[in-house]
């Protein structure tokens, strides 16, 4: 009896909800057209101020307003604010909205025809060897920023413009100054003297050395690689020197250091919706950016473009399906409401008669969710938060291998590159590499040792990672030569479990900023069932989010 009184309610409900969509005017109709609401951080008064020129000489009916922003003005819902990186972190809360629309990147320039060249892009140079040369006193020279190299003189050059200064002194960790530097009054004077000084080193913006006609840098003008992780040497993942694009795109997904890049932002305190507004910042993310190098900054690179010009327009696709569901007959909803209530009547009284075994059945969950306590952590292994596992045998070696979660996330894995044995790795540096399809992750070792054994059998069948990570899938067998020490940071079965919950929670946040980041068309892929993870969720992602995914996820682990 209370399944009808129930089941009837439910119809009730529906048959209402038609009449009121068929009689009640839809949301969001046509308001009276209002000026167009810009703010902008200081520094940035000279850019939007153009933006807003050249958008207007060819939309002359749109009216903007534009004016320096007030902290009052970031909790207007009517306002846009643009902002760097400078003024971003103490005006924007966790719930503005906010799109990249430009960045800003400090690069360390040489000269071409220096002595040391193949060295410098080898090694490339460190934070910390920089830092030294502001502590010394004598004649700066390059020994001091590579390693076993003659001691040639290095001229260092820098200009006074308070944003390269004060991203250098965050990079280097110091506010010194140079004794020795050699001051220029600009950013032409300084690439000037290090073209024509083949023992120079300075520092100025990514923009100012690009050919804008071509992706090249400019004549006698090469950048110095920066060694991020510290290990003096340029890693195939930190090589994103050879073309202002590749640099650009490297800055876009964190390959390049944080403390010499920054941003231009969009910000609101909800994202935008009228369509003056969508319109103005898909031209400043497209044609717009093209004035970003006139003021000093660098435009997106061009799948970065793509990527944000698509989350700002999913503003207006929903305006336009809402504007077509406007103008479409009534009657339609009342019929979408008519089934709907049929399939819902069918429903209850398929429950009511169904045994209640079948009941059950349909709410056994697909085996295909992926959360920590679908993960296999034998007991008895070490686990690394490089997602690989150690176990001690009695001869004393360590066998290693990937553990469950790397393999679940990745898919099948259809090659992996192994070192030889014989060769030292350290703990944290890299150890193999898998490979899904061409699409490829770096794992670093868990310990640091000597490698006795590689298997062999993943040479023809890979695929055993994801069948067996823990008995078959095995990677190298390693003469371990500080365990006791490497242990105390590595954790077992139940620690790990519960590691592994802050994992997904990082995961999940990784793969929200992919969908962002690419296309919407992503999130059936990633997140389903109101927010559950699905086996192999990286499988049908493309490389530019494995690359991502390096990045963000495993280097930063």
């Amino acid at each position: 009896m209370n399944y009808r009184f129930y089941l009837i309610g439910v119809v009730l409900c529906f048959f209402s909800f038609t009449t009121i969509c068929a009689t009640s005017p839809v949301s969001g109709m046509a308001q009276e057209e209002e000026a167009l609401n810009i703010r902008y951080s200081p520094e940035l008064q000279p850019l939007v101020t153009n933006w807003i020129v050249e958008y207007q000489s060819f939309t002359p009916a749109v009216t903007i307003k534009a004016n320096e922003l007030t902290d009052a003005s970031t909790r207007d819902k009517e306002y846009v604010s643009f902002v760097s990186d400078e003024t971003v972190s103490s005006l924007a809360q966790s719930s503005h909205w906010k799109v990249v629309v430009g960045h800003d990147a400090i690069v360390p320039i040489i000269n071409t025809n220096n002595p040391l060249l193949q060295e410098i892009i080898v090694q490339g140079i460190t934070a910390e060897k920089l830092a030294l040369l502001f502590k010394q006193s004598a004649e700066l020279n390059w020994a001091t920023l590579l390693d076993e190299v003659p001691n040639q003189p290095l001229h260092f050059y820098l200009y006074d413009d308070e944003s390269v200064l004060k991203r250098l002194a965050n990079f280097i960790h110091s506010e010194s100054t140079l004794i020795n530097v050699r001051r220029v009054s600009s950013s032409e004077e300084l690439i000037a003297a290090v073209q024509s000084d083949k023992y120079a080193i300075g520092f100025c913006r990514l923009n100012e050395i690009r050919q804008l006609d071509s992706n090249e840098w400019i004549e006698n003008i090469t950048l110095a690689p920066i060694d991020k992780n510290g290990n003096r040497r340029i890693d195939n993942f930190e090589d994103i020197y050879t073309t202002p694009s590749a640099l650009a795109r490297g800055v876009w997904i964190g390959k390049y250091p944080s403390a010499l890049s920054g941003n231009i932002y969009a910000i609101s305190a909800q994202k935008p919706v009228d369509e003056h507004t969508v319109q103005f910042l898909t031209w400043v993310l497209s044609e717009g950016g093209q004035l970003l190098n006139k003021y000093g900054y660098s435009h997106l690179a061009s799948a970065e473009k793509r990527a944000y010009i698509d989350f700002v327009m999913q503003t207006e696709n929903v305006l336009a399906q809402t504007d077509a569901q406007e103008t479409a007959n009534n009657w339609w909803v009342v019929l979408l409401g008519l089934l709907v209530g049929g399939i819902v009547l069918v429903y209850f009284l398929a429950q009511l008669v169904m045994p209640r075994s079948a009941s059950a059945a349909a709410y056994i969950h697909s085996s295909s969710v992926l959360n920590e306590n679908t993960i296999k952590a034998p007991k008895g292994l070490y686990f690394d938060k490089t997602h690989t596992w150690s176990f001690i045998e009695k001869d004393g070696l360590v066998r290693i291998g990937i553990d469950d979660f790397m393999q679940h996330i990745t898919g099948e894995i259809t090659r992996v590159i192994l070192k030889r044995p014989g060769e030292k790795v350290k703990k944290g540096e890299k150890l193999l590499t898998i490979s899904c399809v061409g699409k490829q992750l770096t794992i670093y070792s868990p310990i640091t040792g000597v490698i006795q054994q590689q298997n062999k059998q993943l040479m023809t069948n890979s695929a055993l990672i994801n069948s067996s990570p823990y008995s078959e899938g095995w990677v190298y067998l390693i003469e371990p030569l500080n365990w006791f020490r490497e242990i105390q940071f590595m954790l077992m079965a139940d620690s790990y479990k519960a590691w592994l919950k802050s994992e997904f929670m990082r995961l999940k946040t990784f793969l929200s900023y992919a969908v962002r980041s690419n296309t919407a068309a992503y999130q059936h892929i990633i997140l389903q069932d109101g927010g559950e993870l699905h086996d192999r969720v990286l499988a049908d992602l493309d490389p530019e989010v494995w690359e991502e995914f390096q990045t963000r996820f495993i280097d930063n682990a």
